[in-house]
């Protein structure tokens, strides 16, 4: 009976301390965000400055090398409602991410707001002969598990950005 019930707890409990932990490099800079506390993964806040204004064309990922697709959206992703959804403008030209980008974000030359109007998606060879650009990130930093509070996030970031302590206290990714 005991020789069941000790592997079950065993497990049970690494569910809990892994369901439990979030980056030790994001504890040791203060994230602005609580660990997430639920086995099930949760976005983190990403903040970003681009070479350029990008906010209106559609985000993809790249592979490292920047040569394959690994991840682009579908029309109905890039919506809510009919309209555009589109990155949080910050202040010094920083941004908020809605969508889930990472550093190896491009951009296509195709609008979102035309994206959107698809009816399906485009072929992957479509797609990556319409990237604008492969390598737009100036800045990227993870400031840990995002929370609902959107307006209190958004003033956070500004004071962290008008502090100049965004580095200091976010996890620099680029």
């Amino acid at each position: 009976m005991y020789s069941k019930v000790i592997p079950i707890s065993l497990f049970a409990i690494l569910g809990v301390f892994q369901g439990c932990r979030f980056s030790k490099e994001t504890a040791a800079k203060g994230s602005l965000f609580v660990p997430n506390n639920s086995v099930f993964p949760a976005p983190h806040l990403i903040v970003y400055k681009t070479k350029k204004n990008y906010s209106q064309f559609v985000p993809v990922i790249l592979n490292a090398e920047k040569n394959t697709l690994v991840s682009y959206p579908s029309p109905a992703d890039m919506q809510l409602e009919g309209k555009p959804i589109l990155p949080i403008l910050l202040r010094q030209k920083y941004w908020m991410d809605v969508k889930g980008i990472n550093k190896n974000v491009a951009y296509l030359s195709i609008k979102i707001e035309d994206f959107i109007k698809l009816d399906s998606v485009p072929s992957t060879a479509y797609l990556m002969g319409k990237i604008l650009e492969k390598d737009p990130l100036l800045e990227m930093c993870d400031c840990g598990i995002k929370e609902n509070d959107g307006l209190n996030v958004e003033m956070n970031l500004n004071r962290l950005i008008l502090d100049k302590k965004l580095k200091s206290t976010c996890v620099v990714i680029k």
